[in-house]
């Protein structure tokens, strides 16, 4: 989700092209194997019986896009897990072990 999924989509232009999903009574159109569009990743999902995605590792700077992103999947539960407290305390431990200058 978020940047990753741009990107990807980006990357592989060829996966939209051979994989269409066309629109049905209670469906949206959507294309993608490799990276799906947000469509057709809730249909497939629930299709395989699941229910509930995560983003497990969301930096601060996706986190816009990518609850844009999950906000479009149909069908799922959604959940986001931030990097943000992980990021504070990689932080700090690294400002602890710099050495101290010596005068």
């Amino acid at each position: 989700m978020g940047g990753k999924g741009n990107i990807a989509r980006t990357l592989l232009p060829e996966d939209h092209r051979q994989d269409p999903v066309h629109r049905s009574d209670i469906t949206r159109s959507g294309c993608g194997h490799a990276m799906p569009s947000t469509f057709v990743t809730g249909y497939r999902y629930a299709e395989m019986g699941y229910t509930a995605g995560f983003e497990p590792a969301l930096l601060p700077i996706n986190a816009r896009q990518a609850h844009m992103e999950m906000a479009d999947i149909p069908i799922w539960i959604k959940a986001v897990m931030s990097c943000w407290a992980a990021m504070i305390f990689t932080a700090h431990v690294d400002s602890q072990k710099r050495p101290k200058s010596h005068k």
